[in-house]
């Protein structure tokens, strides 16, 4: 929904390859106390009402990191995770006219490309597994938690999604409605490092590094 209208004032978009983000200096940081450098790469949307920030850490150790309150990662010097952040998004609450056309909105869905090897992908689509092969002894690590208005909780029944195309991943993630602000963290991309969880029902899976992922929808 939030379709109508100017496009600057749209609710979505279906690629941000020819957005311009604004890229911040390289910051010396730490992740649950494991040294990394950042870089934050941010956009306005929806008529400048709403930030998308995504920032890509590279680690500069070895450790174990802590992001949510039931998933623990184990990275090595050189493993790359990022987070994603969105603040002061408009949902739609039944207003007239353009974008939202007296539609509510209930959710926001956003979409990570992310590039494999040649010959590495599997060919699934649906809810996505904990983790996937990028090849090269490298691989994505999905999270199931999203951090809402300061709280963690589950991400809706359903997600993550997977596709493919080629030699490429397309991962789906969905946020509830916020009042302020929503986080997914992390997607990891990992070399020898590897993902556990506190929670026993998590499923796990297998595979391999690559480049820093590339947003594509919000």
């Amino acid at each position: 929904i939030g379709n109508s209208g100017p496009n600057t004032g749209k609710h979505s978009r279906n690629t941000f390859a020819s957005t311009d983000f604004a890229v911040g200096a390289p910051y010396n940081t730490s992740v649950s106390n494991v040294s990394a450098t950042a870089v934050d790469f941010s956009v306005r949307l929806v008529d400048d009402q709403a930030l998308l920030m995504v920032t890509t850490y590279i680690f500069t150790e070895n450790g174990t990191i802590y992001p949510t309150d039931s998933e623990s990662y184990n990275v090595t010097r050189g493993d790359m995770k990022f987070n994603v952040n969105v603040t002061d998004w408009p949902f739609c609450a039944g207003e007239s006219g353009n974008p939202c056309q007296g539609e509510m909105g209930a959710f926001l869905d956003f979409g990570i490309e992310v590039k494999a090897r040649s010959g590495s992908i599997s060919s699934d689509d649906g809810e996505a597994a904990q983790s996937y092969s990028l090849g090269g002894g490298s691989e994505v690590l999905l999270s199931r938690e999203v951090l809402v208005d300061g709280a963690w909780e589950s991400m809706a029944s359903g997600f993550p999604t997977v596709s493919t195309s080629g030699n490429k991943y397309a991962f789906g993630f969905r946020f509830p409605a916020f009042e302020d602000s929503a986080m997914y963290d992390p997607v990891v991309s990992a070399g020898s490092g590897g993902v556990s969880s506190s929670d026993d029902d998590e499923e796990s899976g297998g595979g391999g590094g690559g480049g820093p992922p590339q947003p594509h929808r919000a």
